[in-house]
């Protein structure tokens, strides 16, 4: 284990104990107070990205090198997150049940910090602020370990939020960057159970698969997202066509982009013919299953081993099934459990279809692209659950705390 992360642990698991009681008011202050920061410093911030761009340029491929990239507007969503986070109310100190024994003494059930959340993640700048700012209001201690193609940008954006910290008066060490570029050094921070409470891993699939697999501390699994829609033969066909193109094709790098198409048998050729129209305008590539090839003109082939593979790109996977029943059993078979979306207006095939995938989000003739944190109203989000414990779907404050129980009584004894 290497000493400069063990340092790393101890300074977070001390920060820990006294950010609790950093008052709500002063944690909104170093927020705001970072987002103005970021604001001012917003060329410097492009202009260390830039570094990270042109040292990522041939080593990463387009659809990481978009991640990572910062431009103005970009920046600007960094500060307006932190503002949003801010504006939210504490998850803390919450009292989720209560309860007076007849032996005298009372429950309270409260919510309270997790305690040092380590979050690993690929070239996402973006989560550097998201996943801090989501921490700090939650009353968490955060250890960061982004990417080495992001380094530079991750550092200039700790040292706009730990200046503030010191300014404003919270702890030393409340967030921290494992700078190192080793990857020995991601499956050590994922073994330090005497410092770390949970691990965060955010990004593809081999990064979260190689955190899974290594962890000894409890993980918080982040999923990819290979998500498919279900066009029912009653739907409203142009509205959804609508609604197709802007789950594949409005940013195909991000985990809540449609990546697959399952269309009823019954579903007419003038839909479809419709459909590649609009996929093509938007420069889609359309993969047919040689059970719908010929209804196309323009399209590759669709191999069912594709199935559950995440393109993350202008790509769309198409197959044509005879039933909601055969849909809801492909998708539950090879989706990666993320954002699966039912086109109907059918109200049977809707109600079998949500209650039967299993999925963190099910949509009903809304876009996936809406499976957001702060689309959810959570302010932002340090990731999206595809698990079933602790935390499912998109996952803001309230994801970041657990429950302790205070018993208070007059000295009673149990007989």
């Amino acid at each position: 284990m290497s000493e400069f992360l063990i340092e790393i642990g101890k300074k977070a698991k001390e920060a820990s104990y006294k950010l609790i009681n950093v008052d709500t008011n002063i944690i909104n202050e170093a927020l705001l107070r970072m987002a103005e920061e970021i604001e001012k410093q917003s060329v410097d911030i492009i202009t260390e990205n830039a570094k990270d761009v042109e040292l990522a340029t041939g080593k990463l491929d387009h659809v990481m090198l978009d991640r990572l990239t910062l431009d103005e507007r970009r920046v600007q969503s960094l500060a307006d997150n932190l503002r949003s986070v801010a504006s939210l109310e504490s998850p803390l100190n919450k009292v989720e049940y209560s309860y007076q024994s007849l032996k005298g003494f009372r429950i309270n059930n409260i919510t309270v910090p997790i305690g040092v959340v380590a979050m690993i993640y690929e070239a996402r700048p973006n989560v550097t602020t998201e996943a801090t700012s989501l921490s700090l209001k939650s009353g968490n201690v955060i250890i960061l370990r982004g990417s080495s193609t992001t380094l530079n940008t991750n550092k200039k954006l700790l040292e706009i939020i730990e200046d503030v910290g010191k300014k404003v008066g919270l702890p030393d060490n409340f967030a921290q960057l494992v700078e190192s570029k080793s990857y020995d050094d991601v499956i050590n921070l994922v073994k330090m159970n005497e410092y770390v409470d949970v691990v965060i891993p955010r990004g593809g699939e081999k990064l979260i698969q190689n955190v899974v697999l290594n962890a000894t501390v409890p993980i918080i699994e982040t999923g990819v997202g290979n998500n498919f829609a279900y066009i029912d033969k009653t739907a409203d066909y142009k509205k959804a066509i609508d609604v197709i193109v802007n789950a594949k094709a409005q940013r195909p790098t991000v985990c809540n982009s449609l990546e697959k198409l399952l269309i009823h048998k019954d579903v007419t050729q003038e839909f479809i013919s419709e459909l590649e129209k609009k996929l093509i305008e938007n420069k889609v590539e359309i993969r047919a299953h040689k059970n719908i090839v010929g209804k196309f003109k323009e399209v590759n082939n669709f191999e069912d081993d594709e199935l559950s593979l995440e393109y993350l790109n202008y790509i769309i996977g198409i197959k044509e099934v005879d039933s909601v029943e055969e849909a809801i059993s492909i998708i539950n078979s090879y989706s990666s459990k993320h954002s699966n979306l039912i086109l109907s207006t059918a109200f049977y095939d809707i109600e079998k279809f949500t209650k039967q995938i299993d999925s963190a989000c099910v949509f009903v003739n809304v876009s996936t692209r809406f499976s957001d944190g702060v689309e959810f109203g959570l302010g932002s989000e340090i990731g999206i659950s595809t698990q079933k414990l602790h935390a499912r779907g998109p996952m803001g404050l309230k994801a970041l705390t657990t429950t302790k129980s205070i018993i208070i009584g007059e000295y009673e004894q149990r007989k």
